[in-house]
């Protein structure tokens, strides 16, 4: 399948946003620990890359049951994602009177772990290097991801 030939690439794209995400997110959580959610974030919102969208869609459509359910859910995973951040962007500036809970934040930041472990195991799959087969994160998915990512571990527990 010609797609398949863009799909490392569009996961590429994924995995720089997934980066940015984190460097968000570990702000909100600093800054919403300490009461600062008067203070603008350090970094803006990542744009959301469009590059996965043809490459996906076309996957999902002509891949195998296994594969297409898979890309779906990261699809799906992805949108939530970056919902969620739109919304914790909204809480810090000057005006604000809204409190942010540190742990909304730590519950996003697991998601975004289990949104990059999920796009790291597909990599060999979309590179030919394997077929792809109804994977199960594990606990080391989401570790590597969690590395990746530089996200220190919370207070809730990682699924």
């Amino acid at each position: 399948m010609q797609q398949e030939l863009f799909l490392p690439s569009a996961l590429d794209d994924l995995c720089k946003y997934t980066e940015s995400s984190a460097i968000l997110l570990n702000d909100a959580l600093e800054k919403a620990t300490n009461g600062q959610i008067k203070f603008k974030l350090r970094v803006e919102l990542p744009n959301l890359p469009t590059t996965h969208r043809e490459t996906f869609g076309k996957c999902i459509s002509l891949a195998e049951p296994e594969l297409s359910s898979h890309l779906a859910e990261i699809l799906e995973k992805l949108q939530t994602h970056h919902a969620r951040m739109e919304n914790i962007n909204t809480h810090f500036h000057e005006l604000s009177t809204n409190f942010l809970e540190p742990s909304s934040i730590e519950t996003d930041l697991l998601a975004l772990i289990e949104l990059r472990a999920l796009i790291n195991i597909t990599f060999d799959a979309a590179r030919g290097k394997s077929d792809f087969r109804q994977r199960y994160l594990t606990e080391e998915n989401r570790i590597a991801a969690r590395q990746v990512l530089r996200i220190k571990p919370t207070k809730n527990k990682s699924k």
